[in-house]
């Protein structure tokens, strides 16, 4: 359907195309431009604001809060100015595939310090930025490589049964301070991204999972981006991510 889309006061764009749902399944496809219209492609907010707006839509950041905190949406740059902020940024990839996917290039895993051996083969189809995925998707020879890791970060830990596709999950009743590993994503171009305990442990559980094979597309959920600032910058081809940012 379409409708007249309002920015500001007197900014408008007419003939604005977007669709409604009360459920969605399966996958968007490569008409689509994500649930807030952000992606890539000719039906994104980039694309069918161009003419109004210029390239106001080509830098945004937002932050996915954690429970307790607010997050934020920002458009035409990061909600900061500081000089001195500074964000770790990796290049941003599209998708030759399917032109509404903004991707990334995962390189490597740290865990508690040490960096996991994986092949830099396995990362190769890249990983999707995704805001509504909750749940980091990794390949499976990463994922495996991750997994080994924490279970043995975690041994002290009395293991639990599998929560949905979570399969490694810990009994955490009566424990006064759990102890998580610290987890880093390392990202094409150098930027390290350190992830904060809620994000490396959900319910209980490792918050990741695997993808169908080494060959697929991978994901990074929004529970591993909670509390970073993550920056798109479209024209000059890259992602920042800012951490603590809310």
């Amino acid at each position: 359907m379409t409708d007249t889309l309002t920015i500001s006061g007197s900014t408008t764009v007419r003939n604005f195309r977007f669709g409604c749902s009360h459920a969605v399944r399966g996958k968007f496809s490569d008409q689509t431009a994500g649930t807030m219209s952000l992606g890539g492609g000719a039906q994104s907010l980039l694309a069918q604001t161009a003419r109004s707006l210029g390239n106001a839509f080509s830098r945004r950041s937002y932050c996915v809060p954690p429970a307790s905190a607010s997050g934020f949406l920002s458009i035409g740059g990061p909600v900061t100015t500081n000089s001195t902020t500074v964000f770790a940024t990796t290049p941003l990839v599209r998708s030759a595939i399917n032109p509404s996917l903004y991707l990334v290039r995962l390189q490597g895993i740290v865990v508690a310090g040490r960096r996991l051996r994986i092949p830099p083969v396995v990362f190769s189809a890249g990983a999707v930025m995704d805001s509504s995925a909750v749940i980091t998707q990794l390949p499976p020879t990463a994922y495996r490589a991750l997994r080994r890791a924490f279970r043995n970060a975690m041994r002290a830990y009395p293991r639990s049964g599998a929560t949905g596709t979570l399969d490694t999950c810990y009994d955490f009743l009566g424990v006064a301070n759990v102890r998580v590993p610290a987890v880093s994503l390392v990202f094409g171009g150098g930027a390290v991204v350190v992830l904060d305990p809620p994000a490396v442990v959900l319910g209980g559980c490792l918050a990741f999972t695997a993808t169908s094979s080494d060959l697929a597309l991978g994901f990074i959920g929004n529970v591993q981006q909670q509390t970073h600032e993550v920056l798109y910058d479209v024209a000059a081809g890259g992602v920042g991510f800012r951490r603590g940012a809310c």
